[in-house]
């Protein structure tokens, strides 16, 4: 499928940001909306980067992902992060590292207490299933970008099933990856009651 009929994803991003410098680097093997800017009203408002869109809006980066995470298995025994990372720079996984790289860049650009998030529009584009891929080490950026991506339609049927079964998020869903490498999903709905997913590996 070419880039032109995948679904867009919303760049949503407070104003410190260059936005459309992030779009154009994103736009490379992702399709991206034009950016909202958004404006938090806090005495110490946190500085944001967000990317949200449905399971195809994901769909360039998930054959890169899945041989980004197969590598890792098969060499997770004998090999450091340095030595992988040579693995890393092939046209395989480009569109994947490519993407961290951005994010990253865009964060270090910044500065300060930056929240870079990718997640799913579900319950709604305002207020999605989000995981925090940083910033932070560009490794494990790569890791958790790589995680969501391949399990994007899982997340997906899992929150779609507790939408229609009467517990939509308010305010949106977290999900967290744990160190076994199953996914804690958590939110609150309207009843101000907190609910927990565990999406096994």
């Amino acid at each position: 499928m070419s880039l032109a009929a995948m679904s867009e994803l919303d760049l949503m991003l407070t104003r410190e940001f260059d936005a459309e410098t992030i779009r154009s680097e994103l736009g490379k093997y992702l399709r991206v909306k034009k950016p909202t800017i958004l404006f938090l009203k806090s005495a110490e408002p946190p500085i944001i980067l967000r990317l949200l869109g449905d399971v195809p809006a994901w769909l360039p980066l998930t054959a890169a992902a899945g041989v980004y995470l197969s590598t890792l298995a098969k060499r997770a025994a004998d090999a450091t992060w340095g030595r992988l990372a040579s693995r890393f720079s092939n046209d395989q996984v480009r569109p994947l590292i490519h993407t961290v790289r951005t994010l990253e860049k865009a964060a270090n650009s910044v500065g300060g207490n930056v929240t870079l998030l990718v997640g799913l529009n579900i319950p709604d584009e305002d207020d999605g299933t989000v995981l925090s891929i940083g910033p932070g080490d560009p490794k494990e950026m790569e890791r958790m970008l790589a995680t969501f991506v391949v399990r994007a339609k899982q997340i997906s049927k899992a929150m779609q099933a507790e939408v229609e079964s009467g517990r939509q998020p308010f305010g949106g869903a977290r999900i967290e990856l744990q160190d076994n490498g199953s996914l804690l999903i958590s939110w609150v709905t309207a009843d101000f009651h907190h609910h927990e997913l565990m999406i096994p590996k």
